[in-house]
């Protein structure tokens, strides 16, 4: 009887088991990756919207008579050249140039070489609402600014309704909003 030799180093297999193993985890590592990606995206486009409703509830407040008045119920205005307006038809403009992201934009070629201007300040999709809440016998009156845009991953429903219906599937649109009372 010949006498066993013993082996040293790996065989195949121990060495296909642990390409698989890394390979997992270089795969679980890759989705972390895309998710962070996504949540950073959205905590960005997040940040950019609340300092719009930041904005507008600001300009509300310092043109209370024209909020009581109505002005801003108006929607968007119908010309995008702000400088000629004045008022509340100038903050309107003006924030829903910020919305659109025409107040920063850089040029752009498109497929058929046109060149042009491309809006890149504003979240996706996004739209702007200013509704009236109520108003009291003491004069206040209380004010909605919302923007809602569309997110890249699925969330639970969103709880104010601007945007509602307008953005596809509901579990993508996000809203930021703020309530102001005008004095």
């Amino acid at each position: 009887m010949k006498p066993r030799r013993r082996h040293s180093g790996f065989t195949l297999i121990e060495v296909l088991v642990t390409f698989v193993i890394i390979a997992i985890g270089l795969l679980g590592l890759g989705a972390l990756q895309v998710n962070t990606m996504n949540n950073s995206f959205d905590t960005h486009q997040r940040a950019l919207v609340a300092s719009m409703v930041e904005d507008m509830t600001a300009r509300i407040r310092m043109n209370a008579s024209a909020a009581r008045a109505g002005d801003y119920f108006t929607g968007r205005p119908d010309s995008t050249d702000c400088a000629e307006m004045m008022g509340a038809q100038r903050d309107l403009c003006e924030w829903y140039a910020q919305i659109d992201g025409s107040s920063a934009s850089m040029p752009s070629t498109d497929v058929s070489g046109a060149e042009g201007q491309r809006n890149i300040g504003a979240p996706l999709g996004a739209r702007g609402c200013i509704v009236p809440l109520s108003s009291s016998g003491s004069g206040e009156l209380w004010v909605r600014v919302s923007v809602a845009w569309v997110g890249i991953t699925p969330q639970s429903q969103a709880a104010a309704s601007c945007g509602a219906d307008d953005m596809g599937d509901e579990a993508y649109r996000r809203v930021v909003f703020r309530d102001v009372a005008v004095r």
